[in-house]
């Protein structure tokens, strides 16, 4: 190996460490990841994270229970730190698992940047922190390239995250105009998750077991305490319900069966490859 292949390597694997050390133990965190698989620790700051990414994310990509979905990241950066285990097939899984981190992080910028350039309020902060980790991911691969194996396997697994990633990238820019009412009322609720009084229980796409399949947006609006400065008008609030129950979701078994077969399949790919192909 190189010298300048092993600084690369070596960069790589601080960036990957940083990376999990911040999403893992930062924001969202381990804590939120709980809460939103439904094992517990019912907080209102994960509440309150679950509300804007499904106000945001879930509706331009058509996906319910979007914070559950979202988490998933968080698991899958869990591996990073074994980017500092030399051993061929571990660097490969770890180079894909940065690569499919990266292609999710790009959603952020692809459903708040096309709002942004619209005009229709969305921070600048929604998309450039996307843009930043997602970046930080892909040069994370980018920098360790030469030294992995199996690249064969990785290259298809970047075709086939790629082909999904599109497929969203396309709603996404699509769906950015039937949606103002729904940030309106996430800007004023939710623009920074946490703040203020944690948001209600039993809405619709509250991670079981606090949800409410009937809840708002298909029933009325939460009651009980709300985020302060969180008072949209009746009109707005039906503008919003509207928007949300307009859009034409997937269904939550294909989402999750599309993360774990494909996922799954990658591992087994890797896992059961020839040491004769590791090159190739």
């Amino acid at each position: 190996m190189s010298t300048r292949a092993k600084i690369g390597l070596i960069v790589s694997n601080v960036f990957l460490t940083l990376l999990w050390l911040a999403l893992a133990f930062g924001y969202p965190g381990y804590e939120f990841t709980i809460y939103t698989f439904g094992l517990g620790l019912d907080a209102g700051a994960a509440r309150n994270d679950a509300f804007d990414l499904q106000l945001s994310l879930g509706a331009a990509l058509g996906i319910p229970s979007m914070a559950f979905v979202d988490h998933f990241n968080i698991l899958f950066v869990t591996i990073a730190p074994l980017a500092w285990w030399r051993n061929a097939k571990v660097q490969a899984i770890v180079a894909g698992m940065a690569l499919l981190n990266g292609l999710y992080m790009f959603l952020f910028p692809a459903v708040f940047l096309p709002a942004w350039i619209l005009g229709q309020g969305d921070r600048v902060e929604d998309w450039m922190l996307g843009l930043v980790v997602s970046a930080a991911f892909l040069l994370c691969v980018v920098l360790r390239l030469s030294t992995i194996h199996y690249r064969g396997i990785l290259r298809n697994w970047a075709i086939g995250v790629g082909l999904v990633a599109t497929y969203f990238i396309v709603t996404a820019a699509t769906r950015a105009s039937q949606l103002q009412n729904t940030r309106a009322l996430r800007r004023m609720c939710v623009t920074t998750p946490g703040e203020g009084e944690p948001w209600p229980s039993g809405w619709q796409w509250e991670p079981m077991p606090f949800g409410n399949n009937e809840g708002w947006p298909l029933g009325p609006w939460p009651d009980g305490e709300k985020l302060a400065g969180c008072e949209p008008s009746a009109d707005l609030i039906a503008a919003a319900a509207a928007e949300l129950q307009a859009v034409p979701y997937l269904p939550l078994t294909l989402v999750l069966g599309l993360i774990i077969v494909g996922v799954g399949a990658f591992f087994v790919a890797v896992l059961r490859a020839e040491e004769s192909a590791a090159l190739h």
